[in-house]
């Protein structure tokens, strides 16, 4: 229907054009009051073709009965103006001179082609209009017996119609064709709005049990501590007093089982107060050596026990970051790369990157292999040593990474790492520079 009536303005200004040519060239040929009367039928017709169009552009809601209600109107018009142009054959055909009846003819063969566009979707319709007006010419011309190879020239327009015919049924399925695609991209389009809507209406529901669960594991995680610290100062109190070697060996068995899960619900707590929002990082002027001092305060102790050299570079340098936070990541980092080295030893280095410091954590411990590399900063996620006799993995729920991820990147950088297996890794980051300044 849209279509038919999207051509229906250059439908009705060609018969316009085609009534005033042949007005213009049967005027003076013609009896005058029939010629009126034939005009004034075509008038009326084409008027309530205009009318019919210009009431389908309101933009009033129909269902399918309406719209079969005027598709049956409309047919009704377009026949009436068919069997016009057939009338037009009978009555004007004969008249004049050769020029005359070519003039009749392309006219009426001109609406035939015509109709091609306007009525392919149409078939039967198609037909009754073209029988209407090519069959009524096609009939006046053979029985025009005053004219030479008046026969032959009925033929001429009879394989005319025929080739119309063949030209419109290929134009028809080729639009029923499109159209339906139409349909089925609306389709599927009104199908994709209705799964990304449930799939949004999924995404905030499970952000929801996401922050639910995460303040509640931040809840559990405080309350759950409170207990144990009051355990480790019991254990403290029995440590004091005198007591038998296996008594003393139990109560520090105790203590160190105390000491591991205060760490691991400590990690959890870290991560759940990131994740909820409760760490803002304060940004303030940074001094690298002051950072560094209290590393080697923490840290130094435990690669001395393992043997291993830790080694401080560029302790001058000045950053504008949150110190907390850093200090967090680097004893993180520094931690990991302590635990996993057996020989050799631990780095940690600072340069300038432009406007920016790039702080490199690097270590000769058993390094990360290709395929675990992509996951090291998940959750959960524990990297197991590639050696015959592996690294024991302690205490831990493989959640520092994941803290270090967090907090680089509330602080607007990015955590990256290289590792090699048996040779060992280096994690950098980076933070912005304070002064201009040397190794």
């Amino acid at each position: 229907m849209r279509a038919l009536y999207h051509l229906a303005p250059a439908m009705l200004v060609g018969y316009a054009v085609g009534l005033g040519l042949v007005l213009m060239t049967f005027g003076a040929l013609c009896d005058r009051r029939l010629l009126l009367a034939w005009a004034g039928a075509f008038s009326i017709v084409w008027s309530l073709r205009l009318l019919h169009c210009l009431r389908w552009r309101r933009p009033d809601a129909a269902d399918d009965e309406r719209l079969m209600s005027w598709l049956r109107s409309w047919s009704l018009l377009v026949l009436a103006h068919g069997a016009l142009w057939g009338l037009a054959a009978w009555l004007f055909w004969g008249l004049g001179t050769d020029y005359h009846a070519t003039v009749l003819l392309l006219v009426l063969y001109s609406f035939c082609v015509a109709s091609v566009q306007m009525l392919a979707t149409q078939p039967r319709l198609f037909l009754g209009y073209n029988a209407l007006l090519l069959g009524a010419t096609v009939l006046r011309v053979a029985t025009d017996t005053g004219r030479d190879n008046h026969l032959q020239l009925a033929a001429v327009i009879a394989s005319l119609f025929a080739v119309t015919w063949v030209m419109a049924r290929a134009h028809g399925a080729a639009l029923t064709q499109a159209i339906r695609l139409k349909n089925r991209t609306a389709e599927l389009a009104a199908q994709l709005r209705f799964e990304k809507a449930e799939a949004e209406a999924a995404r905030r529901a499970a952000e929801a049990a996401s922050l639910a669960k995460t303040r509640f594991f931040a809840a559990a995680s405080h309350d759950l501590r409170q207990p144990l610290q009051a355990m480790s100062l019991f254990v403290e109190a029995l440590r004091r007093r005198p007591q038998a070697p296996e008594a003393a060996a139990l109560v520090h068995g105790i203590d160190a089982s105390l000491e591991s899960l205060d760490t691991l619900f400590g990690e959890l707590l870290d991560i759940t107060r990131i994740d909820a929002g409760g760490v803002e990082p304060r940004p303030e002027r940074l001094e690298i050596r002051a950072l560094y001092t209290r590393l080697r305060l923490h840290l130094e102790p435990l690669a001395a026990e393992k043997g291993l050299a830790l080694r401080f570079r560029g302790e001058r340098h000045l950053a504008h970051a949150d110190p907390l936070l850093v200090e967090r990541v680097l004893r993180n980092l520094l931690g990991n790369a302590i635990r996993y080295t057996d020989v050799g030893g631990v780095l940690v280095g600072c340069r300038r990157r432009g406007g920016r410091l790039l702080l490199q954590v690097w270590d000769t411990g058993i390094g990360i292999d290709a395929q675990s590399l992509p996951r090291v900063f998940d959750e959960f996620f524990q990297v197991r040593g590639m050696r015959a006799a592996p690294v024991p993995d302690g205490p831990g729920l493989g959640l520092g990474l994941a803290i270090v991820r967090r907090l680089c990147s509330l602080m607007g950088s990015e955590v990256r790492v290289r590792s090699r297996p048996g040779r060992g890794s280096v994690f950098s980051f980076t933070l912005p520079a304070g002064a201009q300044t040397g190794w």
